[in-house]
């Protein structure tokens, strides 16, 4: 095979002697642009896996995720916002920058996290364990060769696509224990993560959130509204899931 589509070559320097080690990946986050640009030009081999992943993103894509991510120039100073920022732009809601879609954003992010769990299994850190929250688990299950790299992509691709067609929701986070939550909890919204103790976030129709949050912050709990039209991990996108099988 052409050498950008070789797969990722086995751990070449193990660590010996070391306790046992878990890989724990987050999903799609507050990414901006230019991420990793450090790391795509000084590291040979964490460049190689990206290239890997982009070539094989752009069958489904049509666009190159380098130019949309300029993590081949880095983070200019003029940049506007972060990767969020720009999917928000594809909606007619942001700057003139360049703009990505939910699967280019998904795209990207997956193909990051791959790489960079790949590139420690070079380094020689082989885990023992992976743990994946939201997009992390279909790069957990990659990493573990549950998946092809070149399936994963479009299987994550694909997922996006579906989660596109539900922009008519919206997503939470309030500084509660889960338990406070369920209790206020309206009917149409879901406690959709449980982040940390007091830490969790509700998802569920834009306009029941709005009631729900404008409820809590005259109640003094403070919240944040997450910068997505969409209720993922929730009831609303049971129709995705369902199209995805």
């Amino acid at each position: 095979a052409p050498s950008a589509l070789r797969a990722p070559r086995p751990a070449t320097r193990p660590v010996r002697g070391r306790a046992k080690t878990a890989f724990l990946v987050a999903g799609t986050g507050d990414s901006y642009e230019g991420l990793a640009a450090g790391l795509y030009a000084a590291e040979p081999e964490f460049r190689e896996i990206m290239d890997l992943g982009f070539t094989l993103a752009r069958d489904h894509l049509k666009r190159d995720l380098r130019d949309l991510t300029h993590i081949a120039k880095g983070r200019e100073k003029s940049a506007q916002g972060d990767l969020r920022a720009l999917v928000r732009a594809a909606r007619g809601e942001g700057t003139k920058v360049e703009t990505l879609t939910i699967a280019e954003q998904h795209c990207a992010d997956f193909v990051l996290a791959y790489a960079l769990a790949q590139f420690w299994r070079r380094a020689g850190l082989e885990p023992d364990a992976l743990l994946g929250y939201s997009l992390g688990q279909y790069v957990a299950a990659t990493v573990s060769e549950v998946f092809s790299l070149a399936d994963a992509i479009g299987l994550v691709v694909a997922r996006a696509r579906l989660i596109e067609r539900h922009d008519r929701g919206g997503m939470l986070t309030v500084c509660l224990p889960a338990t406070a939550i369920q209790d206020r909890l309206p009917e149409g919204l879901t406690l959709a993560a449980f982040n940390a103790p007091n830490l969790n976030v509700v998802g569920g129709d834009a306009a029941l959130l709005d009631r729900f949050q404008a409820e809590l912050v005259e109640a003094g709990v403070v919240v944040r509204r997450l910068p997505t039209r969409h209720a993922i991990h929730t009831p609303d996108l049971d129709m995705a899931a369902k199209d995805l099988k």
